[in-house]
């Protein structure tokens, strides 16, 4: 199995819409995306607690049964128009892949 987890750090405003609102939007379309895509497994999405440089906005955690699951995921349509939109939302992210034993 495989877990991808991302980390963003958002802006304060953006698209129109505050961090807040923007981070909503991302969780509602993660959830929708999550009914329709069956090879998505698990998909736990978490807002942060604390703020700062040290720190970031939110966190997602997807899994996997295979890295050909995880890179029909990545161009799946609807995956493909949020990641378009949190581009423009945030203003730094990181990925981790790796193996579940």
């Amino acid at each position: 199995m495989i877990k991808h987890i991302v980390f963003w750090k958002m802006q304060d405003f953006a698209e129109g819409n505050t961090k807040d609102k923007n981070i909503e939007y991302l969780f509602e379309e993660l959830g929708e995306i999550k009914k329709e895509f069956p090879l998505l497994r698990n998909l736990s999405c978490h807002k942060s607690i604390r703020t700062g440089d040290h720190f970031w906005d939110l966190v997602l955690e997807m899994e996997f049964d295979s890295f050909d699951d995880l890179q029909k995921y990545q161009v799946y349509p609807r995956h493909a128009a949020l990641h378009a939109f949190a581009v423009k939302v945030r203003t730094d992210r990181a990925v981790v892949d790796y193996l579940i034993d």
